[in-house]
Formats: structure tokens, C-alpha cells, sequence
């Protein structure tokens, strides 16, 4: 029964390990997707009304495809951001709870706008052309935000808390410097009126930082401390017969007469 806990325990520690090293590496990687499948990405154009945004996302499956990866981002993001809290809780506790729960509530944020201002957007690209154009005002007051769709303007608190975990990183030295500082460049980056261009740029600067990171975290084990031939033997030992974890056996008379036997530095066979 004890060993089938501690086998749960292990199955458990391990999907956590994955779980969360592959959210810093989709993260960037959907980002990157996400802005290369934007239409004009090189030319981008303001939108100011209904029917300059109907322009924009009419007959487009690749920009519907992008809202969807950016949706699927964010429960990453918490994760993320999760995973930083926790390491830096000792060293940084002040800073990395502040700059979590910026990016933990900007990722709620995240979902907000990738909900209603653009996942809805490939329903409305099933209309007809005229009925579409007749959504033009209706579309108006969502592209203002008006109404509790104000909220929806914190979302920039997302890179924001990045940032600061990343001052956090740089502080407490507990990943190398230059990840920390390409953390908080591209958390920088993203801090922008949505130009896509500038998006995948700082996409790409975040996961250069992010994936050594991955490696990192899949070096260690469930308890965050990094895997080593030494760890795995001493366990072993400490846990019963050698080689054989968990063991209560005692050692046989053969045994205990080749240690005695071997009690000096040179063992000498008879």
C-alpha cells in the first residue's frame, strides 16, 4: 500500500515536471505561430471602426487560427507564472507575488479578449456578406470596449507582471542573467498597441529565454532539486540493500564475513 502511494506520487510529480516545462515552451511557440499567421504583418492598419475590423477579419482562417493559439495560451501563462512564484518565494517573495499576480490576472484578461473580442469574430465571418454589414455598429462598441468589456484594457498587466518576475530572476540570480534580462525585454516588447511585427519579435526574444528553462526544469526532480547518479545510489542505500530500493533484508552470513574480511584498505582474497 505504502509503495503504491509513493508510486502515485512519482506518476504525479512527473506530469507535473512535463506539464510545466511544456508550457514555457508552447507559450512562444504559439505566440510565434499566433503573429506570422496575421494578415498585413509586415503593413499593419488601424482599426477605428465596425467596418474597417470586418475588412480585417473577413474570409480569414488563418487569423481565426491565431485567436485560438492565443487563447490556448493562457492557462500556459498562469502556469508560468505559477512556477516562478513558488521558485522565488524565498529568495524574492515581495516582488515575484506582485509580478505573479499581475500576470496571473492579465492572463484572465487574455481570455476575456481572445473570447469576446475574437474567437466571436469567426462566427461572425459565417454571415453574409449583408448581414454583416449590418452587425457594422454593434461592432463599433466592442472595438471601444464599451459597456464591463472595460476591463478588458488591464490586459496589458500581463507583460507587466512578466517584467517584474523577470527584475525578480535578475535580482536573485536564480536563473542566468541573460535569460532574466531577455525576459524582461520581451515582456517590454509586448507592452505595445498590438502591433503584431513587434509581437513576433518579442515571441521569439521570449523563447530564446524560456528554453533553457525547459531543460532545467526536466533535469530535475519531483522536488525541484536536480537528478544526479549520486542522488539516485544514496537513496537507494538509504532505503534498504543495495540496488534494491525499498529492501529490509539482512545481509546474508556470506556477506557480513566478506566485509569483515575486507575491513582494511586492501581487500586480499584467501
Amino acid at each position: 500500500m505504502h509503495q503504491s502511494i509513493l508510486g502515485g506520487k512519482d506518476i504525479l510529480g512527473a506530469v507535473q515536471k512535463w506539464g510545466t516545462a511544456m508550457a514555457f515552451l508552447l507559450f512562444p511557440a504559439f505566440f510565434i505561430a499566433a503573429n506570422l499567421l496575421h494578415p498585413n504583418l509586415l503593413h499593419p492598419k488601424a482599426l477605428t471602426n465596425g467596418a474597417a475590423w470586418i475588412e480585417h477579419f473577413r474570409g480569414q482562417s488563418g487569423l481565426h487560427l491565431a485567436h485560438v493559439l492565443e487563447f490556448l495560451s493562457a492557462p500556459m501563462l498562469m502556469i508560468m507564472a505559477i512556477q516562478y512564484m513558488n521558485r522565488l518565494r524565498s529568495r524574492m517573495p515581495w516582488l515575484s507575488f506582485i509580478g505573479g499576480m499581475l500576470a496571473i490576472f492579465g492572463a484572465l484578461m487574455l481570455v476575456g479578449n481572445k473570447s469576446a473580442l475574437c474567437l466571436t469574430l469567426s462566427a461572425f465571418d459565417t454571415l453574409s456578406d449583408h448581414q454583416l454589414a449590418a452587425m457594422a455598429p454593434g461592432l463599433d462598441v466592442l472595438l471601444q470596449r464599451k459597456g464591463w468589456l472595460i476591463i478588458l484594457w488591464f490586459l496589458p498587466l500581463l507583460p507587466l507582471g512578466f517584467l517584474l518576475l523577470g527584475v525578480a530572476l535578475f535580482r536573485s540570480a536564480m536563473v542566468p542573467r541573460w535569460q532574466a534580462v531577455l525576459i524582461i525585454l520581451g515582456s517590454a516588447m509586448l507592452l505595445n498597441p498590438e502591433i503584431e511585427i513587434i509581437n513576433l519579435a518579442a515571441s521569439i526574444i521570449l523563447m530564446i529565454a524560456f528554453l533553457p528553462y525547459v531543460f532545467t526544469l526536466l533535469k530535475e526532480d519531483a522536488n525541484g532539486e536536480k537528478i544526479s547518479k549520486t542522488n539516485v545510489n544514496s537513496d537507494r542505500f538509504a532505503t534498504g540493500h543495495p540496488g534494491r530500493p525499498g529492501s529490509t533484508e539482512l545481509p546474508s552470513v556470506n556477506e557480513s564475513k566478506d566485509k569483515k574480511d575486507c575491513g582494511s584498505i586492501v581487500c586480499r582474497s584467501p
